[in-house]
């Protein structure tokens, strides 16, 4: 199974990114290794998610925000 990860390094004012390690870690844990894209600005999030779909991943996570 082919899955993405969306991250938006600033949600929760950067907790998630700073927690990152430990929550990659259990991802990883439970679906196994994965793709990470990590928004830059407003609609990335969107973007990236439906480009993912796109490209034949089975499932996208989004991470924060």
């Amino acid at each position: 199974m082919k899955i993405g990860v969306v991250l938006n390094p600033i949600a929760g004012g950067g907790r998630l990114k700073r927690h990152w390690p430990e929550v990659s870690a259990s991802l990883r844990k439970h679906f196994g290794d994965f793709e990470l894209r990590e928004t830059q600005a407003i609609g990335d999030a969107e973007r990236l998610a439906l480009v993912l779909a796109a490209s034949g991943f089975d499932l996208v996570i989004a991470a924060g925000g």
